[in-house]
């Protein structure tokens, strides 16, 4: 299942928990950004920050995407942690208008959540155990809050220890 809009945001949350694959619990932040960010200055180890990549097998295959996930305190480790996970030989930053074509998602909203079904999904270890997370929504002006721990339940996830390196 792709999660692409607020209202298919709104139509999991209306779901019966017993759903294993949905046991995604999410309250919905309807602030602008702004104040979100004002209000979680302090809890930048608990926002989830992405990047979106392109992989490549090798030097001439044609480009594949691939999602890396950490938090905003630390930036992903692509030259070293994401090539050597996904066994690639170059990985480089897709461009926005790419990623949001890519996704449906908006710059500055995307999420790990809803990701097309074919893309690498990989998430820093840690995450898993931070009780409350604050990530894209797939639009700017929402954020989700969600327990590290729902990244166990999406389909496909690589948990990659030491994939976010600490910010300088």
């Amino acid at each position: 299942m792709s999660i692409r809009h607020v209202d298919d945001v709104m139509r999991v949350m209306q779901r019966p928990h017993d759903d294993g694959a949905q046991r995604l619990c999410f309250r919905f932040l309807q602030q602008p950004c702004v104040e979100v960010m004002i209000d979680m200055h302090d809890r930048v180890g608990e926002i989830v920050g992405d990047s979106v990549v392109h992989t490549h097998k090798t030097r001439k295959a044609p480009p594949e995407f691939a999602a890396a996930f950490v938090t905003a305190d630390t930036h992903a480790d692509l030259n070293c942690v994401v090539k050597h996970t996904l066994e690639v030989s170059k990985v480089s930053f897709v461009p926005i208008d790419a990623a949001v074509e890519a996704t449906g998602m908006e710059s500055g909203g995307m999420s790990p959540i809803g990701l097309p079904d074919d893309w690498s999904l990989l998430v820093d270890q840690h995450v898993l155990s931070i009780p409350k997370l604050y990530l894209g929504s797939g639009i700017r002006p929402s954020k989700l809050v969600v327990d590290g721990s729902i990244f166990a339940d999406i389909p496909g996830v690589r948990f990659v220890p030491g994939l976010g390196k600490p910010r300088q």
